[in-house]
C-alpha cells in the first residue's frame, strides 16, 4: 500500500501540478478508496443479515 501511493505521489508531482492540485486529487482518490470499501461492508452486512433471517426461520 505505502508503495502505491508513493508512486502515485511521483506520479502527481511530475504532472507538474501545484500543491493544492496534488492535495485536492488525493482527497478525492482517498474519498474513492473509503467509499468502494464502505460499499463492500455494507454488502456483506446485508448477506450477514439475511443468513440470520433464513438460521431463524429453519429454527421455528
Amino acid at each position: 500500500m505505502t508503495t502505491h501511493l508513493l508512486n502515485l505521489l511521483i506520479a502527481l508531482y511530475s504532472l507538474d501540478l501545484t500543491r493544492d492540485e496534488i492535495l485536492g486529487l488525493l482527497f478525492v482518490w482517498v474519498a474513492a478508496i473509503q467509499y468502494v470499501s464502505g460499499t463492500k461492508n455494507t454488502d456483506q452486512t446485508s448477506n450477514d443479515k439475511a443468513k440470520s433471517k433464513r438460521k431463524r426461520g429453519r429454527e421455528k
